[in-house]
């Protein structure tokens, strides 16, 4: 489990250069009514100049939405990182507290017993 906490870190953290490109494919594959949804949520206008002469429902709207929904999506796998980051400390701590409860256990063992 804690070997599944460090990869999920690591990954959410290494993906984050990746965001950008993964973005603009995504922008490119979804279809016009949930581009309509993500620039009336984010108040903006196709993904950039490339992209905004073929998004039709603008209302006037200059400002691209790459760089709110970039930021946005950077944000989201910071907080998987760090979330996996805790997690993966609880575990660590509480492992650490087993190993000296146990050993605790069996140093009590033997005085009580006098070996």
């Amino acid at each position: 489990m804690i070997i599944a906490e460090i990869v999920i870190a690591s990954f959410a953290l290494a993906q984050r250069k990746r965001v950008t490109n993964v973005m603009e494919q995504q922008w490119k594959n979804i279809g016009q009514e949930t581009r309509n949804d993500i620039q009336d949520a984010f108040g903006c206008c196709g993904f950039n100049a490339d992209t905004a002469a073929v998004d039709t429902a603008c209302d006037g709207s200059l400002q691209f939405c790459s760089s709110k929904i970039i930021q946005t999506a950077k944000n989201q796998m910071s907080i998987v990182a760090s979330a996996s980051s805790v997690v993966l400390l609880l575990q660590v701590v509480s492992s650490l507290i087993g190993c000296c409860l146990l050993r605790l256990i069996t140093q009590s063992k033997n005085v009580i017993v006098g070996d």
